[in-house]
């Protein structure tokens, strides 16, 4: 189970189903549901809609977004249908799993139209750096979408029960949000290039940009460690130690080209004891400065500090 997936303590299970959340707790989203409008034509027919379906050769971002989306809602009512007592079944399990897979496809193309659509102004995610490494995966956007659904529905991430409570309005309105904007970017499908979007879509994509970011930082920080600025910090100086170090060990001949390029196995433990003696005996002012306090050293030398002291 991935580690942003919260855990049901009763049993319930959420959907994707468009119809599971009708109403939409947040103001300004209803505002601009409401302010959208159609292209030259006012509101557009079921047949204008038809019409207006993406064809199967058509590949541009909506096109994509549509299939998918189609796929995605055909998985969750097929998932709707199956009896409660066989809820635990082969084929719930299945469809369970695909509706997580497409879940993710889903999200990645809305992400994708955020950024074509908003190219100046549309959140990088570089607090993402803060992340441990198992957490950024290419399904991140599609376990949060998820983690937002199973906590709308009142599911409790387990172990973290207060801050589950604190997370369910934003959690409820990023479910309502996903659900318009789903339906909003379905009705404009056929628009090829993102600038032609109409003005209101784009500012219901950067208010979905905003308050995803928001959801995403919350939750993440809830269910794994997240960095410190001062840790960050750390983390880097020693990746530039590292490097430094591999590059003065290319120059003396110590290492190779090649033994980077196969990934050596014998890098593992060269490159860390090549950091060190870099940083004790040539760059004296980087992460291995012993004249400083303690707290200022990274933590995995700051372990080794007596040691490192002998060293020097």
């Amino acid at each position: 189970m991935s580690r942003f997936t919260p855990r049901s303590t009763n049993g319930a299970t959420s959907s994707s189903s468009s119809s599971a959340i009708t109403t939409t707790s947040a103001s300004e989203v209803a505002q601009l549901n409401a302010n959208i409008t159609s292209p030259p034509g006012c509101r557009f027919s079921f047949f204008k809609q038809l019409w207006r379906k993406p064809k199967k050769t058509d590949n541009h971002l909506l096109a994509n977004f549509y299939r998918e989306d189609s796929k995605l809602q055909q998985t969750v009512m097929r998932l709707l249908v199956i009896p409660t007592d066989q809820q635990t079944g082969d084929e719930a399990k299945t469809l369970s799993q695909r509706m997580r897979r497409l879940q993710g496809t889903v999200m990645n193309i809305i992400m994708d139209v955020v950024k074509e659509a908003l190219p100046d102004t549309y959140n990088r995610r570089d607090f993402r750096a803060k992340y441990t490494e198992e957490v950024v995966t290419d399904n991140i956007n599609g376990a949060l979408w998820h983690a937002a659904e199973c906590l709308s529905f009142g599911v409790e991430i387990a172990y973290h029960p207060s801050e589950s409570l604190e997370l369910q309005p934003l959690a409820h309105q990023m479910s309502n949000l996903i659900e318009s904007l789903r339906t909003t970017l379905r009705t404009h499908c056929h628009i090829k290039d993102m600038a032609q979007l109409p003005t209101n879509v784009r500012d219901l994509l950067q208010l979905f940009d905003i308050k995803w970011a928001e959801f995403e930082w919350n939750y993440a920080s809830m269910m794994c460690p997240v960095l410190t600025l001062e840790q960050y910090d750390h983390q880097q100086e020693t990746v530039v130690l590292m490097c430094e170090a591999s590059q003065r060990a290319l120059r003396k001949g110590w290492l190779n080209a090649e033994m980077f390029e196969f990934m050596d196995p014998v890098l593992m433990f060269a490159i860390p004891r090549l950091a060190i003696v870099t940083g004790l005996a040539h760059n004296t002012s980087g992460p291995l400065d012993l004249t400083r306090n303690s707290d200022s050293i990274p933590q995995c030398f700051r372990v080794f500090l007596k040691v490192l002291v002998k060293v020097k």
